[in-house]
């Protein structure tokens, strides 16, 4: 057993979402879900921060309403855009839909307490669990996106996001070994 000092919280098992309020400011957190015609090709960057040291383990990623076949990469980025790790090109369930699905290659990342971006690209139009909400408030959250993007780039060199919709992807992640 560890000791925590009183008030402190830090959990053993845990997820960052791109929705999470705890780890980054309000990016859609107040709409339904609904199923979204991804962009082929293009990456998605959101800001995230952590005051614990942490690793992540896997990712994971809401699939929409539609079977088609895609392929998807995940990354950590520091703040200017550096690439720390991504998964790569990764096939996603083919022939299942509506369900969250998660990876099993990435190869576990320990995290120092920062601030980083987390991101994810697909190379096709599948649907994804997506929130939708006005049009800028994504970009306010610090959203950021860079177009023809099968696989994210080193390094990065996102716009300023332009879309109505984020999707609900995140990663696993723990504190102790597991």
């Amino acid at each position: 057993m560890t000791y925590r000092p009183r008030g402190v919280y830090e959990p053993n098992l845990f997820a960052i979402s791109s929705h999470s309020l705890r780890t980054h400011s309000r990016a859609g957190a107040t709409v339904a879900s609904t199923s979204t015609a991804w962009v082929a090709n293009l990456g998605v960057y959101v800001p995230f921060t952590t005051s614990i040291p942490l690793t992540v383990y896997e990712w994971w990623i809401g699939l929409g309403t539609l079977t088609t076949a895609a392929n998807a990469d995940f990354g950590i980025y520091n703040e200017d855009f550096t690439k720390v790790q991504s998964l790569g090109s990764t096939a996603l369930s083919v022939g299942t839909a509506s369900i969250i699905t998660n990876t099993t290659t990435w190869t576990d990342l320990a995290l120092a307490p920062g601030a980083y971006y987390m991101a994810f690209s697909s190379d096709s139009t599948r649907n994804f669990e997506c929130s939708s909400d006005a049009l800028g408030l994504y970009q306010a959250s610090g959203c950021m996106e860079q177009t023809s993007v099968a696989t994210l780039p080193s390094p990065a060199v996102p716009v300023a996001y332009a879309r109505a919709f984020l999707p609900n992807f995140g990663m696993n992640c723990y504190t102790v070994a597991i």
